[in-house]
């Protein structure tokens, strides 16, 4: 019987289980070996990083897993503050507000 997945314990046995590792940790410098990977991901990064520190991520996602890595981006370009001010949204800006005088 495994242990509860919500465990440490359990978490670790289902990672082992799939042959799976998880690394936490700078995307700038990781510490597996060169072509030690089959998929690299990142979900809703790269919108919070400098274009230049991008290019520099994408080039240790080629280092580590080489010609065949298969990698996936999820990149959020909705506006975050949106989601915590619900008086910014796309009725409420550049003039379309009704009653704002605009034509």
């Amino acid at each position: 019987m495994c242990s509860s997945p919500g465990s440490s314990a359990g978490r670790a046995e289902l990672l082992a289980r799939f042959g799976t590792t998880y690394e936490v940790g700078t995307a700038l410098d990781v510490s597996l070996e060169d072509a030690s990977v089959d998929m690299v991901i990142s979900n809703n990064v790269f919108e919070h990083v400098p274009p230049p520190v991008i290019a520099e991520i994408l080039q240790e996602s080629r280092r580590v897993g080489g010609a065949d890595v298969v990698v996936s981006h999820h990149i959020d370009l909705r506006d975050h503050y949106a989601k915590f001010d619900r008086r910014i949204n796309s009725s409420t800006c550049c003039g379309s507000r009704a009653g704002n005088g605009a034509s």
